[in-house]
């Protein structure tokens, strides 16, 4: 329609001129008005075009940015739940994680109270053995006393008496003897006072020989040279000397750590 309107508005303006220059001034009026007219319709014709393009494109940049906005919507409550989860199952492994440390350290506590209770009752019993041990020890000086005053009482004659006090002395050294039965009751005692002692000797030592084993045993149970000498029948208190010299030597040889634990009761 426009395209019809824009050759009537060039004829009408040309035909306005050419009234106008032959003095038809009214026709020429009417002309410039039919033209203002056209011109006029074309004008609110684009304004109302522009008007409604103006507004379709309104409405559709609306309606992009409320699809924008709720696709941003939809992406945010997404990255929310997803942020949640990831925070819940990190919480989730903490929790695991921290418990299991707690059940290694509760379980390992139990171990260790476990075990304390082990070695106080092995404590205990060793007490109590060392106990019975020492009481035997004692109870057997106190016969072997008893039976030497049973001897002066009932001899009147010194001589007599000394003879039997003699022999009842030697008998007693003879139970000091390394394969006596007393001796492996003192072996006993030693190693339970003195944590093991003679048995780990024993195991450092293993070529060690009975006399020098016996040796150290006397030592720790305090017994001076001279006694030690009369247990082993020497004659001369050096050789003990020089025997105890010699296993001196060979712990000297072990780890200090063993060397100096043998050396300080030796």
């Amino acid at each position: 329609m426009s395209s019809t309107k824009i050759p009537d508005i060039k004829s009408d303006r040309l035909k306005a001129l050419m009234n106008f220059k032959s003095g038809n001034y009214k026709e020429a009026f009417n002309r410039l008005r039919r033209v203002d007219n056209l011109t006029d319709g074309i004008l609110k014709k684009r304004i109302s075009s522009n008007l409604s393009n103006a507004v379709i494109n309104y409405h559709d940049i609306i309606r992009q940015k409320n699809k924008l906005e709720l696709k941003n919507t939809y992406l945010f409550i997404w990255l929310y739940l997803i942020i949640s989860i990831l925070i819940l199952i990190i919480i989730i492994f903490a929790i695991i994680h921290y418990k299991r440390i707690y059940d290694d350290k509760l379980n390992h506590n139990l171990i260790i109270a476990q075990n304390l209770r082990d070695v106080l009752s092995l404590k205990t019993n060793e007490y109590v053995e060392a106990q019975t041990a020492l009481r035997e020890l004692i109870d057997n000086k106190v016969k072997t006393f008893n039976q030497l005053c049973l001897v002066i009482y009932e001899n009147n004659n010194p001589h007599t008496a000394k003879k039997k006090i003699s022999d009842a002395v030697i008998a007693l050294i003879d139970q000091f003897n390394v394969d006596s039965t007393k001796f492996y009751v003192l072996e006993d005692l030693v190693n339970k006072g003195y944590n093991n002692i003679m048995s780990d000797l024993k195991t450092d030592l293993p070529n060690i020989k009975n006399i020098d084993y016996a040796l150290f045993l006397y030592s720790i149970l305090g017994f001076s040279i001279s006694s030690i000498s009369i247990f082993f029948k020497e004659d001369k208190i050096s050789s003990i000397y020089d025997r105890k010299r010699r296993l001196k030597d060979k712990i000297k040889k072990l780890e200090p750590s063993k060397s100096e634990r043998y050396l300080k009761l030796l």
